[in-house]
């Protein structure tokens, strides 16, 4: 499944539902510009087809996403069973509340219940405004490996694996 993105020079990792200063987040720096999105889904038995990864990848280059050679970033925790690769940008104006007299960080329920709530029962992923991809999250709540694919030491792609192909007890 393909679909792209629109990014800046950073992009947020994060479940949809973390504000923007959530410590179960990531950010990274990339080559701005447009991203191709992808998952890949694994029949896992008893628990149905799931997402075991999702990815997005510059749209000029075809390094193949799935075959592990990425840098371990960090691992990103999930709560609400999904997770998304946003612009930075984008993804505060949705997530951070600075108008706020106490500057307590806080997500916009519409934006929310559009992008994340409207989609997530029929669907296995969602585009929100060309700069954020969501996907379910393989088998739900939990950490997840974040995996970066550089050129020139530029980060060209992000990878989340869900479900690892080398235990897939893992949940």
């Amino acid at each position: 499944i393909m679909n792209t993105i629109k990014l800046g020079n950073k992009v947020m990792v994060s479940d949809p539902c973390y504000e923007s200063d959530a410590n179960f987040s990531l950010i990274l720096e990339v080559e701005s510009g447009i991203y191709n999105c992808l998952i890949e889904t694994k029949d896992c038995g008893e628990w149905g087809n799931r997402v075991s990864r999702m990815a997005i990848l510059k749209d000029n280059f075809s390094i193949d996403f799935l075959n592990r050679n990425g840098v371990l970033e960090n691992s990103v925790g999930v709560d609400s069973g999904t997770m998304s690769i946003s612009d930075c940008s984008y993804y505060d104006k949705y997530h951070l509340n600075r108008d706020n007299d106490d500057e307590v960080a806080k997500r916009n329920d519409g934006w929310y219940e559009k992008n994340v709530c409207g989609w997530a029962m029929r669907e296995r992923y969602h585009i929100a405004d060309c700069f954020s991809f969501i996907s379910d999250s393989g088998y739900g709540d939990g950490c997840y490996e974040v995996y970066s694919y550089t050129h020139n030491g530029t980060i060209v792609g992000i990878e989340v694996v869900f479900i690892d192909d080398d235990n897939e007890d893992d949940e």
